[in-house]
């Protein structure tokens, strides 16, 4: 059982830290994101202790939520969430038809919602935004558009839903009528263009939500800033780079850290680029360099989650949550854990 912390300060005096790191949360919806939350808890717990805080933090779909918890500076946002999600007595809020998903699904946008309104809450907002916070958030959502300048409609989230089902097959479906486009919004952009917006009090809920939209499953994407988005995983499951465009110039640089630190849900510790699983950065040349300077750290499950992506099992969800602090408490008691996060690297 994981004890409630009972609330942790941020110490804003540690932006001045030389320490370099950042923090990446994979996509893999609500029972993955569960153990990826009571990893982010546990880490978020010793970065405290030591004065080890990430510089950056960065994710995609529930990856983005567990991105903005740990850029709260405060472990007890984890714990929060994963602690309530499907307990009894929460009913969803209401939910217009556009947001509903099929079946069992149906209301599961709206538990989502609940749940980053009820974990977000406006002072822990004020926090993660606040400029002098040592640590900043990037959250990648996706762009949808149609190649025949067509407006999105059910059935296109239908065709969506079956191209992620396909993700682990062989032979995928892919279509090829959609254009996907990673948008970035960062807390403290040095510079905004198309591709990279600011974060604000106004939009980080509505922007975590559609980094979370899973198409069809969740009904229709969301606007935001006039722009159809969905799912951040179909642009950048795991954002470890951005593309090469001219337009995420100075947030590539920025990217470019001492250590990374990679919480993934997959129990092989594969990386894959976007959620259609093509290609892998464990395969790139400098990625495995990364690896085996000590630079860059994989934290994934020892056996496969039992949680799915749509689950709402308040006791599985917990103890998946409790799982991920038990695992991640032994990767900080390892070698390879201690020597990552001892503060004098």
């Amino acid at each position: 059982m994981v004890e409630d912390p009972g609330g942790f300060g941020v110490s804003w005096g540690l932006s001045m830290s030389p320490i370099r790191r950042k923090w990446v949360f994979d996509t893999g919806g609500a029972g993955p994101g569960a153990w990826e939350g009571g990893v982010g808890y546990a880490l978020t717990k010793a970065a405290l202790a030591t004065g080890a805080v990430p510089d950056m933090v960065i994710g995609s779909s529930v990856g983005a939520y567990m991105a903005a918890n740990a850029a709260s500076g405060d472990p007890e946002t984890f714990l929060k969430g994963w602690s309530n999600w499907g307990a009894e007595g929460i009913s969803p809020p209401a939910v217009r038809p556009e947001e509903r998903g099929f079946f069992g699904a149906r209301f599961f946008r709206a538990y989502l919602k609940h749940s980053i309104a009820y974990v977000l809450e406006d002072r822990i907002v004020e926090r993660i935004l606040d400029p002098r916070n040592p640590t900043r958030l990037v959250i990648v959502t996706t762009q949808l558009r149609r190649r025949n300048g067509q407006p999105i409609g059910r059935r296109d989230m239908r065709r969506l839903f079956l191209q992620s089902l396909t993700r682990k097959w062989p032979v995928k479906y892919i279509c090829s009528d959609y254009d996907y486009r990673a948008i970035l919004f960062d807390s403290q952009p040095r510079t905004v263009t198309a591709a990279v917006r600011k974060l604000t009090p106004e939009n980080i809920r509505s922007v975590i939500m559609a980094s979370c939209l899973i198409p069809w499953a969740m009904g229709m994407p969301l606007r935001v800033d006039g722009m159809d988005v969905i799912d951040g995983g179909f642009a950048l499951k795991v954002p470890l780079r951005v593309p090469p465009d001219a337009v995420y110039a100075e947030l590539a640089r920025s990217l470019q850290t001492d250590q990374t630190v990679v919480i993934t849900p997959d129990p092989t510790g594969t990386l894959w680029e976007t959620s259609m699983r093509i290609r892998r950065w464990n395969d790139c040349w400098d990625v495995e360099h990364t690896m085996e300077a000590g630079n860059l750290l994989i934290i994934s499950p020892p056996r496969k989650i039992r949680a799915g992506a749509l689950c709402r099992d308040h006791r599985l969800i917990w103890e998946t949550f409790c799982e991920g602090v038990a695992h991640a408490e032994r990767v900080l008691r390892s070698d390879p854990g201690r020597r990552f996060f001892d503060p004098r690297r």
